[in-house]
C-alpha cells in the first residue's frame, strides 16, 4: 500500500479548503481585488491587489493598507524608528518591496504561487507591529514573548490548534522550523495554569504528534521568583516540557536547538 493510500491527503484538503476562502473581484481599472482567509488582531480580512502587465507580469500591492490600519489602531509606523526598522526587515527577507508605506512585490505566472505566500507572510507579520503601540492596559506576558519572536525575526504561528488524544488544543506559538517546537508562555504559577499546561502536552504526545513542548516562564519580576521556585510547580512542568525556559533565558527562543547561548 502507498502512502498516499495510506495516509489522509491532509495537505490537498488543506489546499482545497484555502483556495474556497479567497475571494477575487475584478476591479473598473483591471486590478484585481483578493479577500484572503487570513486576518489581522481585529478580525478585519487581509486584502491586497494584482495588476497584470502587458508582458504578463504580476504585481501584488497593500496599497498601504497595512500601514493605514496600524496608524488607525495606534500603532503608526512612519515617524517610529522601531517599527520602521522592523517593517523593513521583514520586507526584505522575503524579497518585498516597501516605499512610501506601501507594500509590494512582482511575480511571473510561474512564481505567482510562493511570491503570493511571502507577500501574505508579510502583510499578516506586519500587522503584528501593533504590539509595539503605547500599553495602556495591563501587560501580557504572551505579547511580549510574540514581540520578541517578531522583533527576531522568528517564523512562527500563534493560536496554534492541534489535535490531542483526547481533544484539541490552542498553543500561544509554533515556530515552524525544523524545530517543530510548541511554545506556551506562563506568567504565573497557579495549580490549574500548570495543570492545564500539563494535559496539554501529554495529551499532545498520546495523539503520536511530532513536536517538541517547549514552556516559558515569566520570572521577569521579583514576585515570580518565589513562585518557579518551588518543586511542586517546577517539577511537573520539567518532566513533561522538552525545553523549559525562563523569560530571562529567552534567547534560547532563538537559538537552534534550545541550548542556553553565552
Amino acid at each position: 500500500m502507498s502512502d498516499r493510500e495510506e495516509c489522509p491527503n491532509i495537505i490537498e484538503e488543506y489546499v482545497n479548503h484555502l483556495g474556497g476562502r479567497f475571494v477575487v473581484r475584478r476591479r473598473d481599472d483591471g486590478a484585481c481585488r483578493v479577500t484572503t482567509p487570513y486576518w489581522r488582531s481585529d478580525g478585519d480580512l487581509i486584502e491586497f491587489f494584482a495588476y497584470v502587465s502587458p508582458d504578463g507580469y504580476i504585481t501584488l500591492t497593500d496599497q498601504g493598507q497595512t500601514f493605514d490600519w496600524l496608524f488607525l489602531n495606534g500603532a503608526a509606523v512612519e515617524g517610529n524608528a522601531t517599527r520602521e526598522e522592523l517593517a523593513k526587515n521583514l520586507a526584505g527577507r522575503y524579497d518585498v518591496t516597501l516605499e512610501n508605506g506601501v507594500f509590494s512585490t512582482e511575480a511571473t505566472l510561474a512564481s505567482a504561487g510562493q511570491t503570493v505566500h511571502n507577500f501574505l507572510t508579510v502583510l499578516q507579520t506586519a500587522s503584528h507591529l501593533i504590539l509595539l503601540r503605547q500599553q495602556r492596559a495591563k501587560r501580557i506576558f504572551k505579547a511580549d514573548v510574540e514581540l520578541y519572536l517578531l522583533e527576531h525575526e522568528q517564523i512562527y504561528k500563534p493560536k496554534y490548534v492541534v489535535e490531542g488524544k483526547t481533544t484539541e488544543h490552542i498553543i500561544d506559538f509554533y515556530l515552524n522550523s525544523e524545530r517543530r517546537w510548541l511554545v506556551k508562555a506562563l506568567e504565573n504559577g497557579s495549580e490549574s495554569n500548570i495543570h492545564r499546561t500539563v494535559f496539554q502536552w501529554i495529551d499532545i504526545r498520546r495523539a503520536g504528534q511530532d513536536y517538541e513542548m517547549v514552556t516559558v516562564l515569566d520570572d521577569s519580576k521579583d514576585k515570580w521568583e518565589k513562585i518557579w521556585s518551588d518543586e511542586k510547580i517546577l517539577r511537573p512542568l520539567e518532566e513533561y516540557s522538552d525545553h523549559l525556559i525562563r523569560w530571562s533565558q529567552r534567547v534560547r527562543l532563538i537559538a537552534p536547538t534550545g541550548e542556553a547561548t553565552n
